[in-house]
């Protein structure tokens, strides 16, 4: 299986490669344009800022081409900000996101006084993804303070979530070939 892994100079990248390196031996960094046809899964870590995240691909070149990629059915996960980019927009930046989904990433104080960010390890309920049923109930690492809050027209049975201070976020996505998670499960421990 060949795997790419983006890097945006600003992701875990050391502590994701680690990670990955435990279940595959064909990893191959992009920070630049190349054709994402011939790679079996795309993971993009998450450290940083929406926008800058943007901006890294539009510069690479690679904005378009992982679009393209991930509608053509292309496997992909996301990590953190690398889940984030997936949908519309963020409170964190201005530029649009790559709108796979069509919901916001919210700050995530804005509809209850919580304390962000939200740090820490908590849990994630998975009701209704039957292809992640083993993780269902299981703690993960979370280090964030945007979020999706609000899902609009996507589907409970493609969600999980994760209760932070009685607010609830929607932690990780199943769709098609798509796996994003909010938490860092490469921080996570045996769970992760």
């Amino acid at each position: 299986m060949k795997v790419g892994v983006i890097d945006s100079g600003l992701s875990n990248l050391g502590s994701v490669l680690r990670w990955l390196k435990n279940d595959y031996d064909n990893l191959i960094i992009i920070n630049s344009v190349v054709s994402l046809k011939e790679y079996d899964l795309i993971v993009f870590p998450g450290v940083g800022s929406f926008d800058s995240v943007m901006i890294f691909l539009k510069e690479t070149n690679l904005l378009d081409e992982l679009k393209n990629y991930i509608n053509d059915g292309g496997g992909y996960f996301g990590i953190c900000l690398g889940f984030q980019i997936l949908f519309n927009s963020s409170d964190e930046g201005r530029l649009p996101g790559l709108g796979i989904f069509d919901a916001d990433i919210n700050k995530l104080n804005l509809e209850k006084n919580i304390l962000i960010p939200h740090v820490g390890f908590n849990e994630v309920i998975l009701d209704e993804i039957e292809f992640l049923k083993v993780l269902n109930n299981k703690s993960f690492y979370f280090t964030h303070s945007f979020g999706l809050t609000t899902t609009n027209n996507l589907s409970a049975e493609n969600l999980g979530y994760t209760m932070y201070d009685g607010l609830k976020i929607y932690s990780i996505i199943n769709y098609k070939k798509i796996i994003g998670c909010q938490f860092h499960p490469e921080k996570s421990s045996k769970f992760g």
